[in-house]
């Protein structure tokens, strides 16, 4: 978040491109691949061309949570993580019900990471 705080200063958010060149928030994600980074920047810009600080802090706690769990870095969770996933990702339990959820991003058994980050980013 510091990283993402200078990057913007007291101007308007940085465009995905200009994101995604800052060596000190690549840094902080730990080096990703170019690929993957730039995934997670799109993701946290929803399809705007500038990553503002709200949706960049919101796609940073999805990422974070889901790297928390996919410690062989694959990608992928089993969707029996999903819960454990979203309790991370909101720091409290998550709702009873989370098959809307669970329909939504699972495929064949797993959460994929870009299914993940996209529903973490609508719009609530």
């Amino acid at each position: 978040a510091a990283a993402f705080a200078q990057l913007c200063g007291t101007e308007a958010p940085p465009t995905v491109d200009e994101a995604k060149r800052n060596a000190a928030l690549r840094k902080s994600f730990g080096d990703l691949p170019d690929d993957v980074l730039a995934d997670l920047l799109s993701a946290a810009a929803g399809g705007d061309s500038v990553v503002t600080p709200e949706r960049f802090s919101r796609a940073a706690r999805a990422w974070n949570a889901f790297v928390i769990l996919d410690t062989a870095a694959e990608g992928t969770l089993a969707a029996s993580e999903l819960r454990l996933l979203l309790r991370l990702r909101e720091h409290e339990a998550p709702p009873e019900s989370i098959e809307q959820l669970h329909e939504a991003i699972v495929q064949d058994g797993l959460v994929p990471r870009a299914s993940w980050l996209a529903a973490s980013l609508q719009a609530e």
